[in-house]
């Protein structure tokens, strides 16, 4: 299992580990905007190296590491494909991933990786049975947000809420 730090797993993360990949290296939520796939791998998509609607977001995997391990080392190669288009690549990480398992995936179910982002926009938040995926901007201050609010909560048990762990 990988998840990004920006994230909170409000579900049995067993459940998500029990998970069967089947022959498939990496278990991935689709990257979709209420049923449109989201144009963030641009070159990926133009070059027809990945196509639009097989993108994945990256913040939170589930990985069979044998599988993966089997595949030798892909990072060199991956970041020759990143530095073709050094001004088009924001997210190194999640483009050498998309390129490499695009085709070769399990899709995971939308609750595995909610966008809090998306989920707000198109949904009422509500503390149902997940893992938040607070990325980019789309942590907020909003008392009134459940999902803020249980961000918040979580933090203040962290060591980094008094500050001196900067």
């Amino acid at each position: 299992i990988y998840l990004d730090s920006d994230i909170i797993v409000n579900l049995d993360i067993n459940d998500f580990w029990q998970v069967n990949l089947g022959d498939k290296p990496l278990g991935v939520v689709p990257e979709i905007d209420n049923g449109v796939p989201v144009k963030k791998a641009a070159p990926l998509v133009r070059e027809s190296m990945v196509k639009e609607e097989d993108l994945f977001n990256a913040g939170i995997l589930l990985m069979d590491m044998n599988k993966m391990r089997e595949m030798g080392n892909i990072l060199l190669s991956g970041l020759r494909i990143l530095a073709e288009y050094p001004q088009e690549n924001k997210f190194y990480d999640q483009n050498i991933l998309n390129y490499y398992f695009a085709k070769d995936l399990a899709p995971l179910p939308w609750y595995y990786n909610i966008l809090q982002h998306w989920d707000r926009k198109h949904a009422q938040p509500s503390d149902r049975e997940g893992i938040y995926h607070y990325m980019g901007k789309s942590l907020g201050m909003n008392s009134k947000d459940i999902r803020d609010t249980m961000y918040y909560e979580y933090y203040f048990k962290t060591p980094w809420f008094n500050g001196e762990k900067l």
